[in-house]
């Protein structure tokens, strides 16, 4: 949903409480899927000398053993699973946006007009700058007078 703030001329985001949950989950695939990658470029990779591969597989250790695998294959079949999630979430994530017919006006936006139509209220939300509250002796004014000659009782 799109919700423009007209008092400061700006965009706020409102994600779908389902989709923060996705975005953390996605975060956490793209982090194990990079260190379970390390280990299974280089078993003794090192970054300023200090040997993350060593460690990375030393932590593997103390899990591996509850599936019955070595650290390695254990590394190896997480970077497997990780990677698979991570593909089948995007093609969802993907496949939910491109099939709706309502999100296209976005694509229209992004790739052709550069502006975005903001008239359909489902989808989108306009914040109206709230009045001043002004005192009834301040509403009324003489049409001969300048806007700025406010006539008082």
């Amino acid at each position: 949903m799109t919700i423009y703030d007209e008092v400061s001329g700006h965009y706020k985001t409102k994600l779908h409480p389902l989709m923060k949950i996705l975005i953390v989950l996605e975060g956490t695939a793209i982090f194990v899927i990079a260190v379970s990658g390390i280990v299974i470029y280089r078993l003794d990779w090192a970054l300023f000398g200090l040997p993350i591969g060593s460690w990375i597989l030393s932590l593997g250790d103390l899990v591996a053993p509850a599936f019955n695998m070595s650290s390695l294959q254990f590394y190896r079949a997480l970077h497997l699973v990780m990677t698979y999630f991570f593909v089948f979430e995007l093609v969802v994530h993907v496949g939910i946006l491109e099939f709706n017919p309502h999100v296209w006006k976005y694509h229209k936006s992004i790739f052709w007009s550069g502006k975005e139509d903001l008239s359909d209220s489902r989808y989108a939300e306009i914040l109206k700058p709230k009045p001043k509250h002004l005192p009834d002796s301040e509403l009324w004014h003489d049409s001969s007078d300048t806007p700025s000659e406010i006539i008082k009782d």
